[in-house]
């Protein structure tokens, strides 16, 4: 018979049988021990410490979790021992993980078959059990938890209300505790760890674990005795796999299967310290964590007026590790999940950390995804252009900053950009000073340990960890080493999209190099020579430097030699593209003559004092012919420099300065020529050579049409290239959708095969209790009748002793009236007798 309310209306049922089917939305083992973490750190506990362990309670393996927050009266544990009640609420900016009710159930349930709550608060303590052996064992229709209050009666001793004695009983039959003294060192546990003045907090004990097939345990404690683990075996199901814990694969995150590394990343900023099996978590701030950072801004369609913060950066510690970090309140969701760029078979994306936190969204009730809402598809496809443009400024500003770097950046293992740490007394965070070591800041750590005097006691508010965020304009780079010759900083390249694959090139403006002073160990050397850096060419142009190689074999060389020995002298040299078209035959041979004369003669050189430090500036007009390929515009500034036998290629500045410079030219070569009036042999060479060099521009012509020739085809390729990339690409995208279908119905698949087993079990063990009921009515029916039948005998029996004795009662009868029968005889024999007596 169903219970009914007062409006004789069925009332729900819950079966014991739910605490198992609600356990199975966790498929990993710690999200279930996340649901207990979240209790304890949300605002309604407000707990500041967290201690996991392991242990062993009459020969049974236990998980044990315990606070010091505030503690639970019956009516709150009541709460949380039912479904779906939640009333936590927001304090004081503090917003709880919890919403719907159903962690505690469904994670402790995961873990083990029985748990046992004991909770203190300041004035009561109580007990609850919520057991799926105890129900089993009672053959209880419906979920009940027993739940004892007690009180403390002094000298060491607790009283348990009267009322619930009959849980009491219960919770001593069929628990770990046999009696209320034992019970009571479980609440004396509360008050020796809580660490608070008034002695509170919440203790729970799992047993009966999960088991496998090959362990008495899904866990191991073996491996890493300040660590609970789980064995690489124990893995197929999970989201992500990998061997066993001595080969882990390099792409699996050490917080997959390691208790204590999951817990140093569950919050985005901890509040809390987790010791685990007596050892205290190193937790993190995991967007301080990161090397090259940058900061961008997100506002959701849902509510526009919100800027989320996004920090991009690379993981310090291994770059086989990366992706996005999402938490909702504070909480991880989901960790190293790859998007964009990241999934494509490159380098692009490969090592960066993205951290966001979507408030916005919503968590699924296992809290280890997000509903998948248009406003969740939405944020994926903005953090995945992020993500991109992210990428494109740090390799562009890496590459600028150290041109001669061979290595991609994400292989440039880095520090952190800051270090954080968290007082183990007030759990306050501070900034350590950037040239800390963060490998010899100890463990335990304390605000009086602060070098920055500022932040180094307790008392001192926490400094804000966003400060000078937003100002980032760029990113820090690695300091190079001593020793180098010069470094070159690339300003004002432009990058475009050369394909769905994030294929970039150079935009068709040159790039700009600007020089740093050269580090020169040697100040006295007269062989330091000027090295001068070439841009990196598109890779479909790549092919074509034999061409160019051949070109510039041919351009005249010049020889800039320095007879001043003054060290602050500066060098810039000026090459500018060449307007063909506008050089004639003369200026070619002004020029050519010029090159030809003797190497003491061709400093042909201007020199004119500017105001910049005392810095001089020298020009000089190379060689140049009628016809000269596009040449990139390249500025150098050299410091402490003597020039040798240093060899300069290029053409002019520009046409105008080329100009200018041609009548200074054409002084100094007038003067030449006078001063070599006499050498008639010499004058009869440089004709000569004259004319070879008049062929110059023909061969150049030449050269110039072949190397246009020869581009043009590149450029043909490159657009076949192209469109092979993209017929690639939408192949590749459309067999990732079938992909993803595929593994979507294989989803449904598994779970509908899951329910199908469910179910299989629910009717097999319906069939069992039909059974069960069976045999108890049978065995119902056989005593019935059997006392029945008892009765019927007992019965007869009665009828034979009844009728006995009506027959006693008849000859009684009988007699009584024949002896009154012989009386009445008597009494008139006797009255005759006397009246014959008297008449005689």
């Amino acid at each position: 018979m169903a219970a009914q309310t007062n409006g004789n209306i069925p009332a729900s049922k819950v079966s014991p049988k739910y605490l198992h089917a609600n356990s199975t939305s966790h498929t990993w083992a710690f999200g279930a021990i996340a649901e207990l973490i979240d209790n304890a750190y949300d605002p309604d506990v407000r707990a500041k410490n967290f201690w996991i362990d392991k242990k062993v309670i009459k020969e049974k393996i236990c998980l044990t979790f315990r606070d010091n927050g505030v503690g639970m009266d019956y009516e709150k544990m009541y709460k949380m021992l039912s479904f779906g009640f939640s009333e936590k609420e927001e304090i004081d900016g503090h917003a709880p993980v919890g919403r719907y009710g159903n962690g505690f159930k469904s994670g402790s349930m995961r873990l083990g078959k029985d748990a046992i709550v004991f909770s203190k608060t300041k004035e009561t303590m109580c007990v609850g059990l919520l057991s799926q052996t105890y129900l089993e064992e009672i053959g209880a229709e419906n979920i009940i938890v027993p739940i004892v209050t007690f009180t403390d009666s002094g000298k060491n001793q607790i009283q348990a209300s009267p009322e619930h004695a009959d849980c009491l009983r219960d919770i001593l039959k069929h628990s770990l505790f046999q009696n209320v003294e034992e019970l009571r060192k479980q609440f004396q546990a509360i008050s020796t760890r809580s660490q608070t003045y008034e002695k509170t907090g919440t203790y729970i004990i799992i047993w009966n674990l999960r088991k496998t097939s090959e362990r008495p345990t899904e866990f191991d404690f073996d491996e890493n005795r300040f660590d609970i683990r789980i064995p690489a075996d124990q893995h197929e199901n999970k989201k992500k796999t990998f061997t066993k814990p001595e080969r882990v694969l390099q792409s699996v995150p050490e917080s997959d299967y390691s208790l204590r590394a999951y817990c140093s990343i569950l919050y985005m900023k901890p509040r809390m310290q987790i010791n685990i099996r007596g050892k205290r978590v190193d937790t993190q701030l995991i967007s301080k964590s990161l090397a090259f950072t940058r900061r961008y801004f997100y506002s959701p369609s849902c509510r526009p007026s919100k800027r989320v913060p996004i920090n991009f950066g690379f993981n310090t510690k291994s770059k086989e590790h990366y992706g996005l970090m999402i938490y909702n309140n504070n909480r991880l969701i989901i960790s190293y999940k790859r998007i964009g760029c990241q999934l494509m078979p490159s380098d692009e994306g490969v090592g960066v950390i993205g951290v966001i936190e979507c408030d916005f969204l919503t968590p699924t009730h296992n809290k280890q995804d997000f509903d998948n809402t248009v406003d969740y598809r939405r944020t994926i496809r903005n953090l995945e252009t992020k993500l991109k443009e992210y990428w494109k400024k740090v390799c562009a500003e890496n590459n600028s900053g150290d041109p001669n770097s061979s290595g991609p950046v994400e292989d440039m293992m880095e520090r952190p950009d800051q270090i954080w740490k968290q007082c183990s007394d007030c759990l306050k965070w501070r900034k350590l000073p950037d040239n800390t070591n963060p490998d010899r800041v100890p463990e335990e750590w304390s605000c009086s340990m602060n070098p920055n005097k500022q932040f180094s006691s307790c008392d001192v508010p926490e400094e804000q960890e966003d400060s000078g965020d937003e100002e980032q304009t760029h990113l820090k780079h690695p300091k190079k080493k001593a020793g180098h010759k010069a470094t070159l900083r690339k300003t004002g390249v432009k990058r475009a999209k050369q394909s769905e694959f994030g294929d970039e090139s150079d935009s068709e403006k040159p790039p700009t190099f600007t020089s740093m002073p050269i580090n020169s160990e040697n100040d006295d050397d007269d062989d330091d020579v000027v090295e001068v850096g070439q841009t990196q060419c598109d890779d479909s142009m790549m092919d074509t430097k034999q061409e160019r190689r051949s070109l510039r074999k041919r351009r005249g060389r010049k020889v800039l030699e320095n007879d001043d020995d003054d060290d602050d002298d500066v060098v810039e040299v000026e090459q500018t593209q060449c307007d063909d078209s506008m050089m004639d035959t003369n200026q070619e041979r002004r020029r050519a003559k010029r090159f030809l004369t003797s190497p003491k003669e061709n400093k042909g050189v201007k020199r004119s004092k500017g105001s910049d430090g005392g810095h001089a500036d020298i020009s000089e007009t190379p060689p140049t012919f009628s016809s000269m390929p596009e040449l990139h515009i390249t500025s150098v500034s050299l410091s402490t420099v003597n020039y040798g036998e240093g060899e300069q290629n290029g053409c002019d500045s520009s046409l105008n300065e080329g100009q200018k410079e041609q009548g200074g030219s054409e002084d100094g070569l007038r003067e030449r020529q006078e001063e070599q009036s006499g050498g008639e042999d010499s004058l009869q060479q440089g004709q000569k050579e004259q004319n070879e060099c008049d062929d110059i521009p023909k061969e150049v012509h030449k050269e110039q049409s072949e190397y246009d020739d020869i581009l043009r085809k590149k450029q043909e390729e490159q657009t076949t290239y192209c469109r092979e990339l993209e017929k690639l690409l939408s192949l590749g995208q459309s067999s990732l959708l079938r992909m993803q279908q595929q593994q979507e119905l294989l989803k449904l698949l598994k779970t509908t095969i899951q329910e199908r087993d469910d179910l299989q079990k629910l009717l097999k063990a319906t069939r069992q209790d039909r059974d069960d009921l069976q045999k108890k009515l049978t065995m119902l029916l056989t005593t019935t009748c059997q006392e029945r039948d008892s009765l019927h005998k007992q019965l007869k029996t009665t009828c034979q002793e009844r009728d006995d004795l009506q027959k006693q009662i008849n000859t009684l009868k009988q007699q009584i009236e024949q002896l009154q029968s012989r009386n009445m005889k008597e009494t008139c024999d006797s009255n005759t007798q006397m009246q014959r007596t008297e008449t005689y």
